[in-house]
């Protein structure tokens, strides 16, 4: 039997975020346990993906849990983040899973988390590499004229930073 916490979060999720990621040899236990915790969500509707990509795991490890179901691309948080919500890294370019990522679910693109940032406005404000900015752009250019919260639009994040 798989034991959830109080916080519902099965051992995954917990590894996901706070293991050590450098020995996918433990994912890979867990998963062969139950296969389908990778689509599970706990009490903050965070897939183990979702906080895999939040505390900046290593690609390896993003890619074993979106290849065993790419539907986790399509999961959001309870403040409205998708996976490509915190996918601005450099690395997510190798191997082409930013693109694999948008593939699976291209409308993440256009989606606005709780403070109105779609991914291109956080991957602007993390200062992610032009390269990012480009795939993004490439997919969805109508992210480019999607505004904030606070009304402030991609270009002038950009323009301000420089």
């Amino acid at each position: 039997a798989i034991i959830i916490d109080r916080e519902g979060s099965l051992p995954i999720h917990h590894y996901c975020a706070n293991g050590n990621s450098a020995n996918l040899r433990v994912l890979k236990k867990l998963l062969i346990l139950e296969a389908r915790s990778v689509s599970k969500t706990n009490d903050m509707m965070k897939t183990p993906l979702m906080l895999a990509v939040e505390t900046g795991k290593p690609l390896k490890m993003l890619e074993c849990l979106f290849k065993l179901d790419t539907v986790v691309a399509s999961i959001s948080d309870i403040d409205g983040n998708f996976p490509l919500h915190y996918a601005g890294r450099p690395e997510y370019l190798q191997n082409n899973f930013l693109t694999k990522l948008m593939a699976a679910y291209p409308e993440a693109l256009l989606q606005q988390n709780v403070r109105g940032e779609t991914p291109f406005i956080l991957a602007v404000s993390m200062n992610a590499p032009i390269s990012i900015l480009r795939e993004m752009l490439y997919r969805y250019p109508r992210s480019a004229r999607i505004a904030d919260s606070g009304g402030f639009y991609p270009i002038s994040l950009l323009w301000n930073s420089w």
